[in-house]
């Protein structure tokens, strides 16, 4: 029985499904981290969701081109209906080396909106014009279009101040009025990186909302999910060796004949759950929730 390398399998396999390209050779760690991450940047929607504008994006709708317009409505309307938006993010939202920090700190995400995704193609082409959003429960909020930002521009204080002033209830704030040093945009996105970063917003200091990240650059989520599992993952082997002889029992009631050989015990994900699996016997022996 070894379910740290059962884990690794498993995650390897949960990669592969999301089409996550990915370093086969990383430690089981950073692949957990990884898919995690991966998960979290596809946006996988788990029911209808409700969708509201900021006031600020809402005053300018009229403004913007047919084909944001249209792009908006589309995103607008698959959220309604529960379904995937993920054609509307870039081509590399699959790639493991390749982070998006605003999420990784803000939860805030980004969708490319220069006209609506055709029908034939599974991403849209890489636009001028994003929509940054976010959510929390099953209600996405629409906070603001910004040009496509580059290099060291990708936080921009704005975003935070829309959220602020709109739905407040979505930020950490903290007790603090002011932070030191007062950073710039850019200086705020180089540190995001690859550190817990407070900021100050109108006149309050507010905490990364998605966890902020560790030195590592991975989100501090993810790394503490990670932990967990490791730490429940030794907590099920000793419960199973605790209770082997009940197992066994057990079996040998349900099979009406004596069980000589050791158990033959793999960890599965199955349905959301980790399940302990007897290969020999193939029986589940207990599901473990999380």
């Amino acid at each position: 029985m070894n379910f740290r390398a059962d884990f690794r399998k498993n995650i390897i396999g949960l990669l592969k499904q999301t089409g996550a390209a990915f370093d086969s050779n990383a430690d089981t760690a950073k692949l957990c981290m990884q898919y995690l991450q991966i998960y979290d940047r596809l946006f996988i929607p788990q029911g209808i969701y409700k969708v509201e504008f900021s006031k600020e994006l809402k005053n300018r709708m009229n403004t913007y081109s047919m084909g944001i317009i249209n792009a908006i409505a589309d995103i607008k309307s698959k959220l309604e209906k529960g379904c995937g938006i993920s054609g509307y993010f870039s081509k590399s939202i699959r790639k493991a080396q390749n982070p998006d920090i605003l999420l990784r700190n803000w939860n805030i995400y980004h969708a490319h909106i220069d006209a609506p995704l055709p029908k034939d193609r599974k991403y849209v082409v890489r636009s001028n014009q994003l929509l940054f959003f976010t959510y929390k429960g099953n209600v996405v909020y629409f906070i603001d279009i910004l040009p496509h930002p580059k290099g060291n521009t990708w936080f921009n204080k704005k975003l935070i101040e829309v959220i602020y002033d709109n739905w407040p209830n979505l930020l950490e704030i903290t007790d603090f009025t002011d932070v030191s040093p007062n950073l710039t945009d850019e200086e705020i996105t180089k540190a995001m990186k690859r550190m817990y970063t407070l900021i100050k917003v109108r006149d309050r200091v507010v905490a990364p909302t998605a966890g902020g990240v560790a030195s590592s650059g991975d989100n501090l989520i993810a790394v503490r999910q990670t932990q967990y599992y490791f730490n429940k993952l030794k907590e099920w082997e000793i419960w199973l060796i605790e209770n082997e002889q009940l197992i066994v029992s057990g079996f040998e009631k349900q099979e009406n004949k004596k069980i000589t050989e050791p158990l033959d015990i793999e960890l599965i994900i199955e349905d959301g759950f980790f399940v302990a699996y007897d290969r020999r016997c193939q029986m589940k022996i207990k599901m473990f929730a999380l």
